[in-house]
């Protein structure tokens, strides 16, 4: 399962419909302490976090996500603006994705972490 985190109820739905109609199950959160408890809870194998989620709070949400240790090894798809600087540094990987996301980037850098992270269960 895919978390994705975005405070635009429309986005989060984009996002979900395209990861599920190629196979990936989702679950969706619009605020960055409702990404916490569902990341807490269910364990998702990654997440698309967008950089300005819940008022701009994206990067913190990776940080806290990184002090985790329920959540620390989650990879995340970290969307961000051109303009905006690196992804934030985590304990697990950051793929960053710019925005205005193309569709078929964001599929294939969600595809490649769930593909890496059952490598390294079955490593």
């Amino acid at each position: 399962m895919v978390l994705i985190v975005d405070a635009s109820a429309d986005l989060r739905f984009i996002y979900a419909e395209m990861l599920r109609r190629n196979g990936i199950d989702t679950a969706e959160a619009g605020s960055r302490a409702e990404a916490l408890r569902v990341a807490r809870e269910r364990r998702p194998a990654a997440l698309v976090i967008d950089s300005s989620a819940s008022d701009g709070e994206g990067a913190r949400l990776v940080a806290e996500l990184g002090r985790d240790s329920r959540t620390a090894a989650i990879p995340v798809i970290f969307l961000r603006h051109w303009s905006e600087g690196p992804p934030p540094a985590a304990s697990a990987p950051v793929v960053a994705v710019r925005k205005p996301v193309d569709p078929r980037e964001l599929l294939g850098a969600v595809q490649e972490l769930l593909q890496r992270a059952r490598r390294q269960t079955t490593a």
